[in-house]
């Protein structure tokens, strides 16, 4: 489906007002840096001709920042949507509110400052009750007061975090939230499309675009998706009307190295915060509404912008496909190829890589990092972008997708697409898939059709819940009889090996093999080095590991020391039991996770496919009376350890827990709950793990980390975040500064300073540091920059540099 998504951040007074003020901040910043150059300039005795090409560079760049928001287009420095650089297509006003209130089709000037402060622009008549507007008026004024009158300390203390992190969670409570921002984005084949075609094409393609968006916005508002919050503290919600700014866009951020930006079709959706209710109240807009329909909405967006392509574009419709389990409408293969798509997705690769250095996953990780990571949008929507893109982009010719490639998914593919590793789905799940399913198969009208089908073929049954103790009734939660089935086989052979002792081992023989792997391991460590042991929670886990019952789980993130603890553990298996012919015998989802257990406890493995598909054919050749390979069973007292356990899906976590108690095989599960509340597979692994409850063998302390940093590590491990915040402080790996401070600066300071200081080499002997042993990094190109000429003007001021260097 095309890609929406609710932005984490609500736009409140505070933000409202710092991005009304960041046009003003940059040209401060920049015409701070021109008075430098001058000065800089005069100082080193620089020609005419090369102050001119600097301060025109300089000079550039104001330019850029003043053309986002004065001009034909500009609606003012708050609003950044109406001219983000240059590549704005189209605006327009939505909802049925809008014409209501006479509002019009498009945008006027003051018309975003107006309506997220509840004022209608057209009439001037206020929307908001009294009490309200003068809430929304306060709290701009003192954000725009506090950034005029910043903290004259430039670097803050953890003190001073305390007591700002204080003051936000109060000032959180009280700041009003004036709206919300969204957007949608189409597939990137069809925006390669679009930026090759000729301007008539287009044209069109961006009105089907911009009307599929409105056509969302109507439906969304017929299916009662937008809603008010009344009663006390907004506790009851209602149906109403809204208003929604739009702003179609056609670029990506540029990513590092790049001249130019690839082509990205995508609208902004600009909610304020207030809903007209059918007797005319004005309540506050209730985004949990929009956020558990964002999926929807996308799909939404595709099955109409399908539509209207087929009416006003016939041949490009036909070269539609959809992606049943990834992004929804794009353009087949034939006509725009894989490699294309990759080649002109330069941002989102810089995004995923980021991601990757990260170690982090998730939308919410992969919306910071594009907001931290992304360049100014200083891209002229004109004839050079124009030129770069059709002389780049090769020819798309467009080919009829074929009847293999328009095939309807599975009954199993769509069962993934409704339920999404989980067991237990809301409508909202349902609804998203219905749309999806819609998608080139029909028009809005049928997506209710569609859904009577899913609750046919998957058989969805509802789950019986009791009202809450304010009366109200939950939303509706559905599941189905197998997913049932699946989880009872589970739960029942879990609580009845609850108690098996086959699995008991004495606890001297667990110490007498901890102490020998420990003497093991310390035999090979160099002089100086802090002896190996177990810590004492790790010694605790694995005495539960060796404890009786046939199902435990072993819980740790990465960095505990899960594999030092389960190697020993494995010896103490192999000792006691090896004898009696059981075996030890690893297995994790994917081979890469399969060997890595391998290397870090000594025992053979493999993934949970290749274990149960051998398992399955040897049994059904012992039944049947034919050879088969006794290693491939599993056997009566063997143990399975699987690490990752979180990452299975039902069917697979529900086959290896049935096969190890047919079999009379014990299971343990490796992994951290926690850490997989993200990941759309940890369903029935959360259901066993607390059927286990206090049986679970745990390990949370961080061990992997240096003695230094191992409190930081723990505090965020743990989820806190300011005790982790004041560790670094402590530590001198994070310096937090006041509002108004240029960091730029302080950290050209603190390079030099830093310089100065110098590290003590092997010797021991502390020598300052040159230019090579320094690497200063930051986010962004615009960042980079301004720090090397910053540090550039500071080594000619610092006579490290001529003229001729320069």
């Amino acid at each position: 489906m095309s890609h929406y998504g609710m932005s984490n951040q609500k736009t409140t007074a505070g933000n409202f007002a710092a991005k009304a003020s960041y046009f003003e901040k940059k040209l401060k910043e920049l015409q701070a840096l021109r008075e430098e150059r001058i000065t800089l300039g005069a100082e080193r005795g620089v020609t005419d001709e090369v102050m001119a090409t600097e301060l025109a560079k300089v000079d550039a760049e104001i330019a850029a920042i003043v053309s986002q928001v004065e001009g034909d287009q500009g609606t003012g420095r708050e609003d950044y949507y109406h001219k983000s650089g240059t590549d704005t297509l189209a605006s327009g006003i939505a909802g049925p509110l809008a014409s209501k209130l006479g509002l019009g089709e498009h945008p006027q000037d003051g018309d975003y400052l107006a309506l997220f402060r509840g004022i209608n622009p057209r009439t001037g008549e206020a929307l908001l009750d009294e009490k309200r507007r003068k809430a929304i008026d306060k709290a701009i004024q003192e954000a725009e007061s506090k950034k005029a009158n910043p903290s004259t300390k430039k670097q803050l203390d953890a003190g001073d975090l305390e007591r700002l992190e204080k003051e936000g969670k109060e000032k959180a409570a009280k700041d009003p939230v004036l709206g919300f921002s969204s957007c949608v984005s189409l597939q990137k084949s069809i925006s390669i499309y679009w930026a090759k075609a000729d301007d008539e094409t287009r044209r069109v393609i961006q009105e089907c675009m911009m009307g599929a968006v409105n056509d969302a916005i109507e439906r969304e508002h017929r299916v009662g998706r937008i809603r008010g919050r009344e009663g006390a503290q907004g506790a009851e919600s209602v149906t109403g009307e809204c208003v929604t700014l739009t702003y179609a866009h056609c670029t990506a951020r540029r990513a590092p190295g790049e001249d130019f930006p690839d082509p990205q079709l995508h609208v902004h959706l600009e909610r304020p915060n207030f809903v007209r209710t059918v007797d005319g109240k004005f309540l506050t807009l209730d985004a949990g509404w929009l956020y558990k329909s964002q999926k929807e909405f996308g799909a939404v967006v595709d099955v109409a912008f399908y539509q209207r392509l087929q009416e006003r574009l016939p041949d490009l419709a036909s070269a539609m496909v959809v992606d049943w389990t990834g992004h929804g409408l794009r353009l087949n293969e034939s006509s725009v190829s894989k490699e294309l798509v990759a080649e002109r997705s330069k941002r989102r690769e810089q995004i995923q890589a980021e991601k990757m250095t990260m170690a982090t996953s998730g939308q919410a990780a992969a919306q910071a990092i594009a907001v931290r990571s992304r360049d100014a949008k200083d891209i002229e929507l004109g004839e050079s972008l124009d030129t770069h893109w059709r002389e780049t982009i090769p020819t798309v010719e467009l080919k009829a997708s074929t009847p293999e490639e328009l095939k309807a998914p599975s009954l199993a593919e769509l069962q993934r697409m409704v339920f999404r590793g989980s067991t237990v789905i809301d409508e909202f799940a349902i609804d998203s898939a219905a749309a999806h399913l819609t998608i080139g198969k029909g028009g809005l009208d049928h997506i209710d059709a569609t859904k009577s089908e899913i609750f046919k073929q998957l058989g969805l049954i509802e789950i019986p819940q009791s009202p809450d103790e304010s009366g109200r009734t939950p939303l509706r939660r559905y599941t189905t009889k197998e997913f049932i089935t699946l989880e009872a086989d589970c739960l029942k052979a879990v609580y009845a090996g609850l108690n098996d002792p086959r699995w008991n081992v004495d606890r001297a023989l667990v110490d007498r093999v901890i102490d020998a792997y420990e003497n093991e391991k310390q035999s090979t460590q160099k002089p100086g080095e802090k002896p190996f042991r177990l810590s004492q929670e790790q010694r605790q886990a694995a005495y539960d590991l060796t404890g009786p019952g046939q199902y435990t789980f072993l819980k740790g993130a990465a960095g505990v020391g899960k594999s030092a603890t389960m190697a020993p553990t494995f010896r103490v298996y192999a000792e006691a039991f090896k004898a009696q012919g059981r075996r030890v015998i690893g297995v994790a989802p994917a081979n890469k996770q399969a060997t890595e257990l391998a290397k870090s406890t000594g025992i053979q493995t493999q993934t949970v496919h290749s274990l149960l598909i051998k398992h399955q054919e040897a049994l059904a050749a012992q039944r049947a009376g034919q050879r088969f390979k006794k290693q491939d069973l599993i056997g009566c007292g063997d143990i399975v350890v699987c690490d990752e356990a979180g990452m299975l899906d039902t069917y697979q976590m529900h086959n290896l827990v049935v096969a190890c108690h047919q079999a009379g095989a014990r299971l343990i599960c490796v992994g951290d709950r926690n850490q997989h509340d993200a990941v759309e597979t940890a369903a029935l692994f959360g259901l066993l793990y607390d059927a286990v409850g206090d049986r679970c063998a745990k390990i949370e302390t961080i061990a992997r980390q240096t003695d230094q940093f191992k409190p930081t590590a723990q505090a965020l491990y743990e989820g806190k975040v300011s005790e982790a915040i004041r560790h670094m402080q402590r530590d001198d790996q994070l310096k937090v500064f006041a509002d108004g401070v240029n960091e730029a600066d302080e950290l050209v300071g603190d390079v030099f300073a830093d310089m100065k200081a110098g590290l003590p080499g092997k010797d021991g002997v502390v020598r300052e540091l040159n230019w090579s042993q320094i690497l200063v990094l930051a986010d962004t190109n615009e960042q980079v920059r301004a720090l090397n000429d910053k540090i550039r003007d500071a080594r000619f001021a610092r006579g490290e540099l001529s003229v001729g260097a320069a």
